[in-house]
């Protein structure tokens, strides 16, 4: 599902619609005696726009629930969907069927496929820069996800730059976030040898 509109490409919708109607129906999946919205919710929300009571849309029978993602995947690809609700909807999918069912049935790779999942565990500041398309490369804000966590401090500096509108390069973040990697912890006392056969009837 759709989190971010294009408020400007929402408004040329409506008013496409309005003069043509609408070109191309939504698909709804009929289960349960309810009708559920597959994929066209742009459309949708351009017609309630216009106040419209009656839309074409094609319904699908009984759709189980990795079937009508495949179909809003689809779609909402085909509409170009923005980074954050790109991750959002490879979550949901891999919810359905695994990490290496997606990336067998979408044809992507671990990495491609992990970047995305990684959206989850951001900081908000972080989720915000890529929602807002402040920022969409993932490896960088990945990067500043393991800063925000190994140091925080070196984080806020570097996030209140950022959000002032100062150029960070991606090397920067990269270095910044390897640099502040946890030290490893350290090893317990060893333990005392084991005493042999002998020893403990003794």
């Amino acid at each position: 599902t759709r989190t971010n509109f294009d408020e400007e490409k929402l408004e040329e919708l409506i008013c496409g619609i309005r003069a043509k109607g609408v070109k191309i129906p939504v698909g709804l999946n009929h289960v349960n005696g309810q009708y559920q919205l597959i994929y066209g919710e742009r459309r949708l929300r351009a017609c309630k726009a216009l106040n419209m009571t009656h839309i074409p849309a094609i319904v699908q029978e009984n759709m189980s629930p990795t079937e009508v993602f495949e179909f809003q995947y689809h779609e909402n690809i085909h509409e170009r969907l923005d980074a954050y609700d790109e991750a959002n909807a490879v979550m949901e999918y891999v919810k359905l069927v695994g990490v290496d069912g997606y990336m067998a049935i979408q044809g992507k790779s671990r990495s491609w496929v992990s970047k995305r999942c990684a959206v989850k565990d951001f900081p908000e500041e972080v989720k915000t820069l890529l929602k807002d398309g402040i920022n969409t490369d993932l490896e960088y804000l990945i990067s500043l996800a393991q800063l925000a966590k190994n140091d925080p401090e070196k984080y806020i500096a570097l996030i209140a730059k950022i959000k002032n509108g100062e150029a960070v390069k991606r090397e920067t973040v990269r270095d910044l976030a390897s640099s502040a990697k946890p030290a490893k912890p350290k090893s317990k006392d060893p333990k005392p040898p084991k005493a042999s056969l002998d020893e403990l009837i003794e």
